[in-house]
This record gives C-alpha cells, sequence and structure tokens, in this order.
C-alpha cells in the first residue's frame, strides 16, 4: 500500500495499516517537533471549569501575568488533558500548592457586606444600645472601654475628694 509520509509528505510503502512516517528519519522528526499547546489548538479551553477557575482566581489577585500565575494555568491546563487517576492527583497537589504561592500577599477583595459593618460602628456611639444580636465584637469592646474610662474617672475624683477632707480634717475613713 502507497502512502504520503506524515512529515515530509513523499510517498512510501507500507508495511503496517497504522503506519505514518517513510524512514525512522522522519519518525524521530515528528517525535522532536514542538507540539502545539491546548489553548492553541482548541478553541473550547476556556471551556474547562478548573481552567477558567484558575484564570478568574489569579485575575482576582492581580497575579495572572506573574510566573507562578502562568505555571498555575499551564498544570490547571494540564489537569483537564490527564485522564488517570494517579496523573491528575500529582498535578492536583502543585496546583494548589502553586496558587497558594502565586496569590499570596495579594490584597484580598473587600467584601461589601463588611464595609458597610465597619461603617455602621464608626458612626455608632460608644454610649449608644446596640440590640446584642447585631453588636459587632469592635463595638462591644468599645463600649466597655468607654465605660471603664468614666469608671476610672470617677474613681480617681473620688479618690481626690477623699485626700482633700482627709487634709481638711472633716472626714475619717
Amino acid at each position: 500500500m502507497i502512502r504520503g509520509c506524515d512529515v515530509c509528505g513523499r510517498p512510501y510503502e507500507a508495511t503496517r495499516v497504522s503506519s505514518r512516517f517513510c524512514s525512522g528519519t522522519c519518525r524521530k522528526r515528528n517525535l522532536r517537533a514542538p507540539r502545539p499547546r491546548l489553548a492553541e489548538t482548541s478553541p473550547a479551553a476556556e471551556d474547562y471549569a478548573l481552567l477558567a477557575a484558575t484564570r478568574t482566581e489569579l485575575e482576582a489577585a492581580g497575579r495572572l501575568d506573574s510566573m507562578l500565575g502562568q505555571v498555575a494555568l499551564l498544570l490547571a491546563e494540564r489537569m483537564c488533558e490527564f485522564d488517570t487517576g494517579s496523573g491528575t492527583a500529582a498535578l492536583s497537589k502543585e496546583l494548589r500548592a502553586v496558587m497558594v504561592a502565586a496569590v499570596q500577599g495579594a490584597p484580598a477583595a473587600a467584601d461589601p457586606v463588611d464595609e458597610l459593618r465597619a461603617r455602621r460602628d464608626r458612626k455608632r456611639s460608644p454610649f449608644r444600645q446596640a440590640p446584642a444580636t447585631t453588636m459587632s465584637a469592635t463595638a462591644a469592646t468599645s463600649k466597655r472601654g468607654a465605660f471603664r474610662a468614666i469608671f476610672n474617672w470617677t474613681r480617681q475624683l473620688l479618690l481626690l475628694l477623699l485626700s482633700v477632707a482627709e487634709l481638711v480634717g472633716e472626714f475619717r475613713i
């Protein structure tokens, strides 16, 4: 059977049905040729959930263009290709470690609920009674601090009055 070589295109006499190359040289050239990456060959590469989630998390942290960000994308891409359990487990472990290192030190995205709570707590007076179910820990701490300051001030005032009274001699304790 006459076939065309997949590398050089020359016709050759195929000895097997599955042969693709005319010689060992063309077979080695095919093995050594750079392989196109998944993202370049498949337009549906962005449809992989893991790859999309990794890209989103790195973009949110502002680390997509960093070296670790690119390594994480490559690992996520490779995880989409592997179908063996051991290959997926090893890549998953490595992806987890790289993602932790990649987003380490990145500013956390602000939660709108936390911002509203902080603004509400700043507006609240330390003496105003808040419902027990909605009072935050910082508001409770600031109220205790205010009452403690008033108590200490009152105690100092009483001690001062007692010392003045003793000097005058009107009161004996």
